[in-house]
């Protein structure tokens, strides 16, 4: 069973109080270089002051020669000492999915060696009801044509980060505690950040479609040292209607796309007879 770490403090604390305790479980491992992603979508200042506050303590530990940050190149002088990498430079290698037609695009920075961290925001979401790490880190898959499910649970397989750390306040958006949760296993956070927040992990999409789809190492059903989270609830019809919506606009994309390679190997029909006809004359 994955194990999930919960700490309640307050915002200023910026989780610091987990970084001595991750190390001391061996979570980070013995990496000579770190690599943090705080994704875009939803970043909260809470999130960025909590990679901030790793980057001093990885940098003051000694441990790592090399802490990078994914981010625009444009924002590298706000993370300094770490250093900025940039997820956009692909690697030109696709490796084959179930979900994505063309395989999933793999970044160039994932052939290198490193230990990669994900630092989260949770906030509602109306396509998911909820979102957590794993939302965050399919932003690192660029295939626009996958559907969005089938881009998370890719972002599971083959980008999923050796740690995890979801944040946010225990009244969303309210005054009062923060809290902060880390976990080996993003499926098994974000689960767990789920049932804090009042979710069954199966009414939220993204993880119902990865519970279908690919096995999930599942942390425990009750955990004494969750907190209780409010306002983290998406209304239900608004998250079946976004659902909805997307899966018309998927289904729309990907007939297009089919009737464009239909037509593409038709086009190639006559070439390929009469590469053929020739062989046959000679055979015969």
């Amino acid at each position: 069973m994955t194990a999930v770490r919960w700490h309640i403090g307050d915002a200023a604390e910026e989780g610091r109080a987990l970084w001595p305790e991750l190390e001391r479980a061996g979570w980070f491992g013995h990496h000579r270089r770190i690599v943090i992603h705080v994704p875009q979508a939803g970043r909260t200042p809470l999130a960025t002051a909590t990679a901030r506050s790793l980057i001093r303590f990885l940098t003051a530990s000694g441990g790592p020669t090399r802490v990078d940050v994914i981010d625009s190149p444009e924002d590298a002088a706000a993370w300094q000492p770490a250093t900025v990498v940039d997820p956009r430079v692909h690697s030109g290698l696709r490796v084959e999915s179930p979900g994505v037609p063309d395989g999933t695009p793999i970044p160039e920075l994932w052939l290198e060696e490193f230990c990669p961290v994900t630092i989260a925001p949770a906030r509602p979401d109306r396509a998911y009801g909820l979102a957590g790490v794993l939302v965050g880190q399919a932003e690192l898959v660029v295939e626009e044509q996958a559907f969005d499910l089938d881009r998370i649970a890719e972002a599971y397989r083959l980008l999923a980060p050796a740690v995890s750390v979801v944040c946010g306040a225990v009244d969303y958006d309210g005054p009062g505690a923060s809290w902060w949760a880390a976990s080996t296993d993003a499926a098994t956070l974000d689960r767990a950040v789920a049932r804090a927040a009042g979710y069954r992990p199966e009414d939220v999409p993204y993880l119902a479609y990865l519970e279908r789809h690919t096995r999930v190492n599942d942390g425990p059903a009750a955990d004494a040292t969750a907190p209780r989270l409010r306002g983290y609830q998406s209304s239900s019809l608004a998250v079946r209607a976004e659902r909805a919506r997307r899966r018309l606009a998927h289904v729309r994309r990907t007939v297009i796309d089919d009737t464009r390679r239909g037509a593409i190997n038709l086009r190639r029909i006559p070439d390929f007879i009469r590469r053929r006809l020739p062989a046959a004359g000679g055979s015969a």
